[in-house]
């Protein structure tokens, strides 16, 4: 990792990675080309052990991750770091079932079920999943089921249906302003019954408290056909990158609009869009911490 360090009385130089600043390999990574998702997907199909060396400590890709600025809540831990190994530790998995019906000898280490779990651990501090499906009467839990979606997403077998896109406004804060954003929901074909994150855009994502409770109450609101049906949701800016840092509680109203066009028979006027649907009028604005200044 090339970096020159600060001095008194100078600017800060970015931290890079070789002549590439941690910021846009970090962005890479983790925003609008999912590079994370991609090089995971790619590692499946190759030689075995090839997953075991995209996050390796000295790597540029790990520097990266662990420059994600929501490190300075907690500075000896990175959210992206841990949503990355959360992703690993499912491709891994998927590996092992692949071996394992294939009659292939796994490689050592733990077992795809352990992988999984672990996986599933890190997603239940994002408050991005609904606390309510914990306590379905079939058992689901939502971290297990996510991570059940983030396998089929590296296989490419999601199996997308129709999508509605309603326009939020990101409020930055006082320095950042306002920005539109697309508020996304899809249904699936079939798979978990409940609402969670596309985990091909938000697998990054974190969320708070205020923020869970309103995904919680857009749920409430959608038509019980619905419910029983596996849907996803994400936020993303106009350029297609993830809203990977969401905050508190107006999420609620958009998304319940948007699942309502969703389901069949609807009567909320949509309009079609080379993105799929979307409803006119700009719905109220969601939270986000002002961006970085560029490097």
């Amino acid at each position: 990792m090339a970096g020159t360090p600060s001095t008194p009385g100078t600017p800060e130089t970015p931290r890079t990675a070789g002549r590439k600043p941690l910021s846009v390999l970090l962005d890479e990574q983790t925003g609008t080309a999912q590079g994370w998702l991609s090089a995971c997907r790619t590692a499946l199909t190759a030689a075995p052990g090839t997953l075991d060396g995209l996050l390796a400590p000295d790597g540029d890709v790990a520097a990266a991750l662990e420059n994600d600025e929501r490190s300075s809540w907690r500075p000896e831990w990175s959210f992206s770091r841990a949503s990355a190994e959360a992703v690993l530790a499912v491709a891994r998995a998927t590996a092992a079932t692949a071996a394992t019906a294939t009659g292939a000898e796994p490689e050592a280490g733990s077992t795809a079920a352990e992988l999984r779990r672990q996986a599933a651990r890190h997603w239940r501090t994002s408050d991005l999943l609904l606390p309510e499906a914990a306590e379905a009467s079939d058992g689901a839990d939502p971290a297990d089921d996510f991570a059940g979606l983030v396998e089929r997403a590296l296989r490419g077998t999601l199996g997308r249906r129709a999508s509605v896109s309603v326009p939020v406004l990101l409020d930055r804060g006082r320095r950042g302003g306002g920005r539109m954003a697309d508020l996304t929901v899809t249904c699936l074909r079939d798979g978990p019954a409940g609402l969670f994150p596309d985990p091909e855009r938000m697998a990054f994502g974190s969320g708070d408290p205020a923020f869970a409770a309103a995904l919680e109450a857009g749920w409430a609101t959608a038509p019980l056909s619905l419910r029983r049906r596996c849907v996803l949701w994400s936020v993303t800016e106009l350029d297609g990158s993830p809203c990977n840092r969401l905050r508190e509680g107006s999420l609620g109203a958009p998304l319940g609009l948007a699942l309502d066009s969703s389901s069949p028979g609807s009567k909320v006027p949509v309009q079609e869009s080379a993105r799929g649907k979307s409803w006119p009028p700009t719905s109220p604005s969601l939270r986000m911490p002002p961006r970085p200044p560029p490097p």
